[in-house]
């Protein structure tokens, strides 16, 4: 009873005692999220799958979620990119998310081909959004997109650089 009492700080209120463990003691495994299982579905948005960001390029996905050709993949090394932008897209997914992911794996899928590497765990970087809408400004001249693309492009990075932030 003694040792248990020296590991607990009493917190004194008014009408109550609350025993609470000792700092010491606090100890807790976290478990990360498994990149494939992290899948988002709203009503009447087709799923989004995490598991692609993962990979270079981006690859496509089946009918049923699964990657095609896995034997060619890349993996990228940004599990820790992935698992952040999950809990912003989490947050309250809907049709304006989804959006938001088809821009954001443009944005990845231009990064890859370009050889780009983040700089100190940054994807998004002033140098490399600007270098983004730039691309999207040339291919506008050379009049093989519609304006409003880079518009949601650049919208979906303002957000999440201030969210990712």
């Amino acid at each position: 009873m003694l040792l248990e009492e020296s590991r607990k700080r009493r917190i004194r209120g008014k009408k109550r005692t609350i025993a609470v463990p000792a700092s010491d003691n606090l100890s807790a495994e976290i478990q990360p999220f498994q990149i494939g299982d992290m899948v988002l579905k709203a009503q009447g948005v087709p799923k989004v799958y995490f598991k692609r960001l993962r990979y270079e390029g981006c690859p496509s996905l089946s009918k049923r979620g699964e990657l095609l050709k896995p034997e060619t993949l890349v993996d990228m090394n940004r599990d820790d990119l992935i698992r952040s932008l999950f809990l912003i897209f989490n947050r309250s997914f809907n049709v304006t998310w989804k959006g938001h992911f088809d821009c954001l794996i443009n944005y990845i899928r231009w990064f890859d081909t370009n050889g780009f590497v983040p700089i100190d765990g940054d994807y998004f970087t002033e140098e490399y959004t600007d270098a983004y809408m730039s691309y999207w400004s040339e291919l506008i001249k050379k009049g093989k997109y519609i304006k409003i693309l880079p518009n949601l492009n650049y919208s979906t990075l303002l957000i999440l650089i201030e969210l990712y932030l």
